[in-house]
């Protein structure tokens, strides 16, 4: 049996190993985000299938094969943590070279991965009315983990 855990209109199952996002109102959609995150493949983030089933628009994320950076930080060491807080800032000047938001990226802990090589891998959510944290809060709490204070103390 699927397990799902729903936030707002985001849909975690676990068993099938997917984030969806279901939206009822395509007006809600950014048409231009969803065009450009289709026809590129940006590093950095998380490919996403669109689809329609009757009035709800529907974005999957496949999670295979990722740890969130809620998990990762745990074991984690302060100089990996400081390479996956560049990563997001590389993250960030490709989506300006593609004219998309960053305000658009989910920056919840829970909602950021790594994947099987160690590299960040994050949800761009082409969607007008998301209401979630923003990156630089996200970024100020991977820099101020006890790891990476102790290794600036080095």
């Amino acid at each position: 049996m699927d397990r799902e855990i729903q936030m707002n209109q985001i849909i975690y199952n676990e068993d099938a190993g997917c984030l969806t996002y279901k939206v009822n109102d395509l007006a809600e959609i950014d048409k231009f985000e969803v065009k450009m995150l289709t026809y590129n493949n940006i590093i950095g983030l998380l490919p996403f299938k669109y689809s329609q089933v009757e009035a709800d628009h529907i974005l999957t994320y496949t999670l295979s094969d990722l740890c969130s950076l809620e998990r990762y930080l745990v074991y984690a060491n302060g100089s990996q943590i400081l390479l996956r807080v560049k990563e997001i800032l590389q993250l960030v000047l490709r989506l300006n070279d593609y004219m998309l938001d960053e305000r658009s990226l989910l920056c919840d802990h829970s909602r950021v991965f790594v994947d099987s090589n160690g590299k960040i891998q994050m949800i761009f959510l082409p969607i007008r009315t998301v209401d979630h944290k923003e990156l630089l809060t996200l970024l100020e709490e991977m820099l101020t983990t006890k790891q990476v204070k102790m290794g600036l103390k080095n």
